[in-house]
């Protein structure tokens, strides 16, 4: 059963969606309806704390990359305040 939803949001959110779906030929409604399952479907991890870039990002980096970032970053602040 279909039900009518009205929302309220940014010209420019409407706009750039409306180019994204007139793109990939699917309706506004078809998108959020498929937001909506996915956002129902996902774990009940608490990743509300990042934003959606970080969420994006997350896993680009490798595990070695990772792992080494915090003693390059010392590193540098140490010989940045000497």
């Amino acid at each position: 059963m279909d039900t009518k939803l009205t929302l309220k949001l940014n010209s420019k959110a409407i706009k750039d969606a409306k180019d994204f779906a007139k793109r990939n030929h699917i309706s506004l409604s078809r998108i959020v309806e498929e937001l909506f399952f996915a956002l129902a479907e996902r774990p009940d991890k608490d990743e509300s704390q990042y934003t959606p870039i970080v969420r994006e990002l997350s896993g680009v980096l490798s595990t070695d990359a990772a792992i080494g970032y915090k003693a390059e970053y010392r590193k540098h602040l140490e010989e940045k305040y000497k």
